[in-house]
């Protein structure tokens, strides 16, 4: 365990979370919204990182969320490190380029871990020994994955094949996509494979050079785009639009020899579908029913409504989902609710 702090966290904020639209919308994405508790997915995670191992948190967010991001942090009184703002989304290989550029940069990084702002852990303590436990292997020169055990054959999420052990972890043989259900149940029967929880830790140097090997032309491009400035890093945005749009499994993950998956039993969930919210509600003892919503006849159905004054009763259904939020109404089949994402993209541009 690291008794100083080494490891600067820098967090991802640029999700948009259509999955859980009208929860989560264009103007207020999920990762500013309270779905879990009355604080939220980004002032947990800042909250997350309150351990001494922690340097003060780096953020990565639009332009158009900075006030939000810094009212947030205000609000639990936690202290921000650098804000890089991004004048478009780019993707997350965009992202761990800036990352490694802001740990090069600090005198007391000896890694740096990217993290979701959206994703929700209930052991924050064993995320914190975890990670610090990791960092023998970034010493080495890993790029170190955080693996979650599954517990059912989700076609959701990424898969990580283990290989070899190496030190607390094992070798990644291979990242797989998001599989089908016979392809994901084939992975569970087999054992070895760890769903893809999306953070990664490395020592800066050690990811820029990943980077220069397996996707030169995103750390050019990010490169040309950034100056030094008092936040941390500046943007230009002219520069910036011409940043490949590729994710980072895509561009380092999926092609590094030297990335190793560490399992990591921290109670996580990455929120990315109405029957993944309500689960984890049920499991905190959380309701989605507001007091004067009525249920009539139907097992498993949430209700979740901003207005106390539209009652909503629902009768003949089961595994459905009823979500009213700032004038909008989805109705979705919990058994198919990674559609909704489909049905946000048809939308107009002013009801997202």
């Amino acid at each position: 365990m690291a008794d100083t702090a080494s490891i600067l966290p820098v967090i991802i904020c640029g999700g948009a979370g259509s999955r859980l639209w009208p929860l989560s919308r264009k103007d207020e994405p999920k990762q500013f919204a309270p779905l879990i508790g009355e604080t939220t997915l980004f002032q947990q995670t800042l909250k997350r990182f309150d351990a001494p191992i922690f340097l003060p948190p780096a953020i990565i967010c639009n332009a158009s969320h900075l006030d939000t991001v810094k009212r947030q942090a205000a609000e639990i009184d936690v202290s921000l490190g650098s804000i890089v703002l991004e004048p478009m989304g780019r993707n997350t290989a965009a992202c761990g380029v800036v990352a490694a550029k802001l740990g090069a940069a600090h005198p007391d990084a000896r890694a740096i871990l990217m993290a979701p702002a959206d994703h929700h852990i209930t052991r924050p303590v064993a995320f914190a020994d975890i990670i610090a436990s990791a960092l023998s292997l970034t010493d080495a020169g890993h790029l170190v994955t955080f693996g979650i055990t599954p517990t059912h054959p989700h076609t959701g999420f990424g898969y990580i094949e283990a290989g070899a052990a190496t030190g607390l972890g094992y070798q990644v043989k291979t990242f797989h996509e998001k599989p089908t259900e016979d392809r994901a149940k084939a992975y569970l029967d087999q054992g070895g494979f760890f769903w893809n929880a999306g953070i990664f830790m490395a020592a800066p140097e050690a990811l820029i050079d990943e980077f220069s090997a397996h996707a030169p032309d995103v750390l050019s491009a990010v490169e040309k785009a950034a100056t030094v400035a008092e936040q941390g890093l500046s943007l230009n945005a002219d520069d910036f639009a011409k940043v490949p749009n590729i994710s980072f499994d895509y561009a380092i993950a999926e092609k590094t020899s030297k990335a190793a998956v560490v399992a990591a039993d921290i109670g996580w969930s990455d929120i990315g579908s109405y029957s993944a919210l309500f689960t984890l509600r049920d499991s905190l003892g959380q309701s989605s029913k507001p007091e004067d919503a009525i249920v009539k006849a139907g097992e498993a159905v949430h209700i979740d409504s901003d207005n106390q004054d539209i009652v909503i009763s629902v009768a003949g259904f089961d595994n459905v989902g009823v979500i009213f939020r700032a004038g909008r109404l989805l109705i979705v089949n919990l058994s198919k609710d990674q559609e909704v994402k489909s049905v946000v993209q048809a939308l107009p541009a002013e009801w997202k």
